[in-house]
């Protein structure tokens, strides 16, 4: 074994403490970064408005300054057109609403990306099917909570 000049001879002991000591720090330095870099929002929720044969379906998901909703609506050529409506809310107010493209006689798939950008996002969103042939009438809705 080498030793510095100067220096005094350890016990084996100690380096063995010193060595489990520094690999639980290093264990416990690591574990918080770990669990902080997996997502803390809600899984997605589902939710469905019918009307007659025709529909809105498909899930909501919250972000700390955003919702989204997406989904197929359809509508069928002797109904009208439709399209889907999302507003979203907190506790005190509402926030922000968007609305997907008009579909006519067919099924089609829509995103919906709505601003909540206030501390915590929304805590609700009321999702509409809407009936258009120029003028607007809503048809349905459901609230998804948060």
């Amino acid at each position: 074994m080498v030793r510095l000049k100067g220096t005094t001879k350890t016990k084996s002991g100690t380096r063995k403490v010193g060595a489990v000591v520094a690999a639980v720090a290093l264990v416990a330095g690591v574990a918080p970064a770990a669990q902080a870099a997996t997502s803390s929002y809600p899984p997605p929720t589902p939710f469905r408005v019918d009307y007659g044969a025709t529909y809105t379906a498909g899930t909501v998901t919250f972000y700390n300054r955003a919702v989204r909703v997406s989904g197929e609506q359809k509508a069928v050529a002797s109904s009208g057109c439709r399209y889907t409506w999302a507003k979203a809310f907190n506790a005190a107010a509402f926030l922000a609403d968007r609305t997907s493209p008009v579909t006519c006689g067919k099924s089609e798939q829509y995103t919906i990306d709505v601003p909540a950008d206030v501390v915590g996002g929304a805590t609700h969103v009321e999702v509409s099917l809407m009936y258009y042939d120029g003028t607007s009438r809503e048809l349905g809705e459901i609230t998804v909570w948060r």
